[in-house]
């Protein structure tokens, strides 16, 4: 049985499908985020350490994974987990399944994701499995947000 090969795994504002073309449009590709400390009311409340459900927090604003696999034959399951990389805690996580009979086939993904979990600045992964093996991932730098609160940014010299 062969491992599925993962082409392309990317973090966006929206993907969606042209209609008359089939193709996937995906817009605003990123991997940082400006972070909004829990005492200023940034963040979403959990316990730490307790994975949240994706299907519970998915919300309008919510960013969009586009992936592109080929060598998928049959049907195919899948684990995305979203991974504080400070403490390697998993923070939301979720299983689907891919079905192509065609392993010469390119086979595009998107998938709806919550709002990205912030509780600190740092470094965050979107890591995508199969069979418990990590296929890939894509990193999510979270910065603080010096312009909440009042605070402007450092201007530059050449402004």
């Amino acid at each position: 049985m062969s491992t599925p090969v993962l082409q392309a795994l990317l973090l966006a504002d929206h993907v969606y499908q042209d209609r008359s073309t089939g193709k996937h449009v995906i817009c605003g590709v990123f991997s940082e985020l400006r972070f909004i400390p829990p005492s200023a009311g940034g963040g979403l409340p959990h316990t730490p350490g307790t994975p949240i459900p994706v299907h519970k927090t998915i919300r309008a604003g919510s960013p969009y994974l586009y992936m592109s696999f080929t060598d998928v034959h049959g049907q195919k399951a899948f684990e995305l987990r979203y991974v504080d990389l400070r403490d390697n805690t998993t923070l939301f996580s979720t299983k689907f399944q891919i079905d192509c009979p065609d392993p010469l086939a390119t086979v595009e993904v998107s998938l709806p994701l919550p709002a990205l979990p912030a509780p600190h600045a740092g470094v965050y992964a979107l890591e995508l499995l199969y069979d418990d093996v990590l296929l890939g991932s894509h990193r999510v730098r979270i910065v603080p947000d010096t312009s909440f609160g009042g605070e402007q940014p450092a201007r530059r010299e050449h402004e």
